[in-house]
């Protein structure tokens, strides 16, 4: 284990990425931590994800609550119309989680939420990336849902994750550059919730 003491997150970044992993193997993954009740971090994760955004490491953040993942029994992932790249490594994490002795009675419910008007196209693209392989799921093992605008998202995804123990939802660096901190305070009526932006293409095999 290393231990780095730095004035501040963003000063830490640079010298964190360089740090070799487990068996000198390289790190691929940085995970933030804030308590959704404390945001006066935020600013200075935005600034340090944009900053890791160039090597394509692979970020989550991770918004922690009171709740403190409850009974570790419901994990849910959000899929929506830009989680192509992201999907891998969400359903990845979950496994690694489920791993875990404290999440061994857990269950994954993956979700998939789309516009109504690009509903049928997009669930022909899910379609294709799980018989390529690429997203390692079953169709009925996912339940599916259309949404008309941002509130709507906002309210289905509340009313269906509300009680989850923890929600995996996915972001990009676009949407990141656009909204900034705003993005790790969408659907505040969640419990413990993970960002994820995978930096890189994630196999599962």
């Amino acid at each position: 284990m290393t231990t780095l003491i730095s004035p501040s997150l963003k000063n830490a970044i640079s010298p964190v990425i360089q740090f070799s992993g487990a068996s000198g193997m390289d790190n691929n993954t940085i995970l933030f931590e804030f308590n959704k009740g404390r945001t006066d971090e935020l600013e200075e994760i935005v600034e340090s994800c944009k900053l890791v955004n160039p090597i394509r490491n692979n970020i989550c953040v991770l918004r922690s609550s009171e709740h403190n993942f409850g009974f570790k029994e419901k994990i849910h992932i959000w899929l929506t119309k830009i989680d192509y790249r992201n999907g891998n490594l969400m359903i990845l994490l979950s496994y690694i989680i489920m791993a875990h002795p404290d999440w061994k009675d857990s269950k994954v419910t993956i979700f998939t939420a789309f516009e109504k008007e690009k509903h049928d196209e997009q669930i022909r693209n899910i379609k294709r990336l799980i018989a390529q392989g690429r997203l390692p799921i079953d169709l009925k093992n996912i339940e599916s849902y259309t949404y008309t605008d941002k509130k709507s998202l906002d309210r289905l995804v509340q009313r269906k994750s509300k009680n989850a123990d923890l929600v995996i939802i996915g972001f990009t660096q676009r949407v990141l550059n656009d909204q900034g901190a705003e993005i790790f305070k969408q659907h505040y009526g969640l419990r413990d919730t993970l960002f994820v932006n995978a930096g890189e293409t994630i196999y599962i095999s």
